[in-house]
């Protein structure tokens, strides 16, 4: 994910090799909170079945079967019905991977202060 930093956020920055300086941390702290990559890690089946429910392709899915049963299409309506199937378990697998290496890539970062 790409990010723009504010050029205001690079002021007073003597060098990019020095680092800042501990009053210099305490006041960007203050400024602008600290530099932690997730508040909360997300952990459980409740948040996978929530980052799953917002997966665009489960409604489009949906969408589609739900029109399909409108205009009488119940076979149409049934096949993407089981389409979702394989779809909502890719899926979990998925957000249960990206978990899993965002809490092991936390654990192996330096903290320094």
């Amino acid at each position: 994910m790409l990010r723009r930093v504010p050029l205001d956020r690079l002021d007073n920055l003597d060098s990019p090799q020095a680092g800042l300086r501990s009053e210099q941390v305490e006041t960007r702290r203050q400024q602008y909170g600290d530099n932690e990559i997730l508040e909360k890690p997300p952990s459980g089946w409740l948040d996978l079945i929530r980052d799953t429910l917002k997966d665009p392709m489960l409604w489009f899915l949906l969408g589609t079967s739900g029109l399909f049963m409108v205009v009488g299409e119940w076979i149409d309506a049934v096949i993407l019905l089981i389409a979702l199937i394989p779809f909502l378990g890719m899926d979990f697998y998925l957000h249960r991977r990206t978990q899993a290496s965002t809490a092991g890539l936390s654990h192996s970062l330096a903290v320094r202060t």
